[in-house]
């Protein structure tokens, strides 16, 4: 499970209190013990939440219970207990959500002061993840590494049981890696360690604007996905979900829950050089000895250098990085942008010369991370003689993929937006959604505070279904991310420019 911002709730008296929620419809919650022992938990528990995320294989959630009548006692809790959610957003084209989770932990038991009463929650896991951790693999794998990763979910003949044991049905999304003759020896790997290999080493496409950009991942309808970073961001303009954020007049009792209301914004973070520069989000290099030739191979990243491929359409059209690259900054210069050129009607003091804390830009220090790595002579065989003519390849360092692949993960953690939604079961993580949200700026008849450079589509990487069972109502929080601004150009430059001025002109200081 992913570490994100969205799991905050840490006792059943958070739940209880939750605000911004709306009716919903909850048809029944069932409890299954190991004695086959059924109870509907519907008017017993004091909420849950459910949790998806890209970066997560699995679906989780946590059950909280204000418990009178001792149910760990009478349905004797050890872990292995199973819980099926019946649910819909209450809308009328809402679909009928039916999931099934294994109970894996409880946590949190507190009484009343009464002695009468206990919380506690439940932490629920889809089924498969047990087996995931339990099953291991022996066995060489050809092909692509999309049908190498089918290979160890689905099942296959009744003599193999080494596989999650899934159906065609149970997948989603699935995009085809690009080269099909690879060839990996698992060495007796859980099925959980031979998932992550296959997608941090997938290939997705040589036109991907993101080399190794994929991600697998499941969502509320039980489905598991392969998707790429690409076809996320390029979600169909007519599937894309528009929300509006906007004060409620007369107070939550008066929202109609079929208009997209964005309830609350919270940025938790907008930006951390720090971390991206140390981390290699910016520029990296990978070092790989290789003993045929006895050279070692330099691979550089460049943050600028992947995202001016632009190969394939993006959230923001081809855009550029969310910081300020050695380009930008001279696009900068050539317009003599200086702070002595904001009309402010203010004295403006000197620039200060900082020159000797100017180190190189972002994207052009690649020796903060460097990877270093060493290609096998010979993948599947002591043949010490180079050969051209294998028909499989193994796992080798060619490019700068596994830089790319590392500067993804970490872009995904900057400039994120959450927002609380009227409860809805029609997102899923791993689309885009526009998000029309007035910037925080003086607004008159003849002020336009359009972000020039920001488009408000957000990718969505992380989503919590959170419902008040007492009250019965609930709410969508969502984590999005905007991994790339609208592209700069001069003419933007201008604008922004001749906009720096409108604060001042109304008088604020």
């Amino acid at each position: 499970m992913s570490d994100t911002t969205l799991k905050t709730t840490n006792s059943y008296e958070e739940l209880y209190d939750l605000e911004f929620a709306v009716p919903f419809d909850l048809r029944s919650i069932h409890l299954v013990n190991q004695e086959q022992m059924s109870i509907n938990l519907r008017e017993l528990i004091s909420g849950f939440q459910l949790y998806e995320s890209i970066q997560d294989k699995f679906i989780s959630g946590e059950v909280i219970f204000v418990d009178g009548v001792n149910l760990p006692k009478l349905f004797r809790f050890t872990g292995q207990e199973y819980i099926r959610i019946s649910m819909s957003d209450g809308r009328e084209d809402s679909p009928l959500h039916d999931m099934t989770f294994r109970v894996s932990k409880q946590t949190n038991q507190v009484r009343s002061e009464a002695g009468i009463l206990q919380g506690y929650k439940l932490n629920i896991e889809d089924p498969s993840l047990i087996k995931a951790y339990t099953k291991r693999i022996s066995k060489v794998l050809r092909g692509k590494q999309s049908d190498m990763l089918k290979n160890v979910l689905l099942k296959g003949s009744e003599n193999d049981k080494n596989t999650l044991g899934l159906s065609e049905d149970d997948l989603g999304v699935w995009e085809d890696t690009e080269s099909d003759n690879n060839q990996f020896i698992c060495p007796n790997w859980t099925i959980m360690n031979a998932i992550a290999h296959f997608v941090e080493d997938a290939d997705y496409s040589t036109d991907s604007l993101w080399r190794n950009g994929m991600f697998f991942y499941q969502t509320f309808d039980g489905k598991f996905n392969l998707k790429s970073i690409d076809e996320m961001c390029n979600t169909n303009e007519d599937d894309i979900q528009h929300f509006v954020y906007k004060p409620v007049s007369g107070g939550l009792d008066a929202l109609d829950t079929d208009k997209k209301q964005i309830l609350e914004v919270t940025k938790p973070i907008s930006f951390n050089t720090i971390r991206g520069t140390i981390s290699g989000m910016y520029a990296s290099k990978s070092e790989t000895y290789d003993p045929i030739t006895g050279v070692v191979k330099e691979n550089v990243y460049d943050i600028e250098e992947t995202i001016g491929r632009g190969k394939s359409p993006h959230v923001t059209n081809q855009g550029a990085p969310i910081l300020r690259t050695l380009t930008s900054l001279q696009v900068g210069e050539e317009l003599g942008l200086s702070t002595k050129d904001v009309e402010s009607g203010m004295d403006v003091p000197e620039v200060i010369q900082i020159s000797k804390w100017n180190n190189e830009a972002p994207n052009k220090q690649k020796d903060n991370l460097i990877l270093y790595n060493h290609n096998h002579n010979h993948d599947f065989d002591n043949n010490k003689d180079f050969s051209s003519n294998d028909v499989f390849v193994g796992d080798k360092v060619t490019n700068n993929s596994k830089l790319e692949r590392l500067a993804l993960k970490e872009l995904l953690k900057q400039e994120i937006i959450s927002i609380i939604l009227p409860i809805r079961t029609d997102v899923s993580v791993g689309n885009v959604v526009q998000l029309q949200i007035p910037e925080p700026e003086v607004q008159d008849e003849k002020s336009d505070n359009k972000d020039l450079i920001n488009d408000n589509r957000y990718l969505v990487i992380n989503s919590c279904i959170t419902v008040n069972n007492a009250k019965h109502k609930g709410s969508l929080h969502l984590e999005c991310v905007k991994e790339t601004f609208s592209k700069i150009t001069q003419e933007k430059l201008l604008q922004i420019k001749e906009k720096a001025s409108t604060p001042y002109e109304h008088g604020i200081e």
